[in-house]
């Protein structure tokens, strides 16, 4: 595992109502989202033939797209069964995929902690495992990457990577599902499956991380600040047919600014709160190294920072958080004194 990011705990302190919601952003440029989370589970019915399209995205026509790729399915059949990623060429020269990371993670139980926190931690923290260049000849469909699913087991996965041509490309990528663990993934090219359940997202996006607007906390007499909510699920940052509206394997960043008016010189500790159920992820405060949220329910909070900030001033740190599979959203933040 590449996730070994200290992790932070809840504690059951008493948050505040949020009294705002933040919902603006701006896509960050640079890397291509695909997201394939849906249909989940997989059943039996799911197999209309032997090995299926779960999701697939044309990459565009340049000479270089740079993907991050987040899968994670629940095998709800009675076998084994193999998921991956393949990419086929239609173009005319070979394409070459580089800067080739990923992290996976398979359980039956607790699928937050056991599968989702990791994952969240080693794309936060940039510690995903490295893996060799893969070349895919023109005409030809390769395979990524593949693993394996045990009967009632979910696997997700989390995969960062650049495909590159001499020329403008003619290729398409798959995340592809096969009921035999010896099936040739890449002898599959059929259209996705239709969509399942419209609360697993399953997607495409041309931007994986969003500066979502500035925030602004202050702290009163009474010791605790007011508080505010990103990734609402009314406007989600991955908007679509089937929205990844927790954001999911993306990073969202924002600036919070703390303003102290509790009349004197105090440390106050910024808080963080899920406000829509359990929730796992990675988090980066500041300068701080990335850390680990712990699953978390909405009757509890977490301590992400400490600052102290003289009287009648303010602060203004830099947040990037991302959500493990499962988790809930909105998530709040907020400032006390303790």
């Amino acid at each position: 595992m590449t996730c070994s990011q200290n992790p932070l705990y809840p504690v059951t302190i008493e948050a505040p109502t949020p009294s705002s919601a933040i919902n603006s952003f701006t896509p960050i440029p640079g890397q291509r989202f695909f997201v394939s989370d849906n249909p989940e589970p997989l059943t039996p019915q799911t197999f209309t033939t032997p090995i299926i399209t779960l999701w697939n995205d044309t990459v565009p026509n340049l000479t270089s797209v740079r993907y991050r790729v987040f899968m994670w399915h629940h095998n709800a059949t009675a076998n084994t069964i193999k998921y991956g990623l393949t990419l086929g060429n239609a173009g005319s020269s070979p394409l070459t995929v580089s800067e080739f990371k990923f992290e996976t993670a398979e359980t039956i139980q607790d699928i937050l902690s056991n599968a989702g926190y990791c994952l969240s931690k080693a794309l936060l923290g940039q510690t995903l495992n490295s893996t060799a260049n893969v070349t895919v000849s023109p005409g030809a469909v390769q395979v990524l990457k593949e693993f394996t699913i045990a009967p009632k087991a979910v696997r997700g996965t989390v995969l960062e990577f650049t495909v590159s041509s001499s020329t403008p490309m003619s290729a398409k990528l798959r995340s592809v599902a096969a009921q035999s663990i010896s099936a040739a993934l890449n002898t599959h090219q059929g259209a996705a499956v239709p969509q399942g359940a419209k609360d697993h997202p399953r997607g495409t996006w041309n931007y994986a991380d969003v500066q979502g607007a500035d925030a602004t906390v202050t702290i009163g007499s009474g010791g605790i600040s007011n508080s505010f909510t990103i990734l609402n699920s009314a406007n989600p940052v991955f908007s679509g047919t089937l929205p990844n509206t927790a954001s999911f394997a993306g990073i969202y960043k924002f600036n919070l600014t703390i303003v102290n008016a509790s009349g004197s010189s105090q440390t106050k500790h910024l808080y963080f709160n899920p406000r829509g159920g359990l929730f796992v992820g990675a988090v980066k405060v500041g300068s701080n190294p990335v850390n680990g949220i712990t699953k978390t329910s909405d009757t509890q909070s977490v301590r992400i920072g400490a600052f102290t900030i003289p009287n009648g001033q303010s602060i203004t740190v830099p947040i990037q958080i991302t959500t493990g599979g499962g988790s809930s959203t909105p998530l709040a933040f907020f400032a006390k004194n303790a």
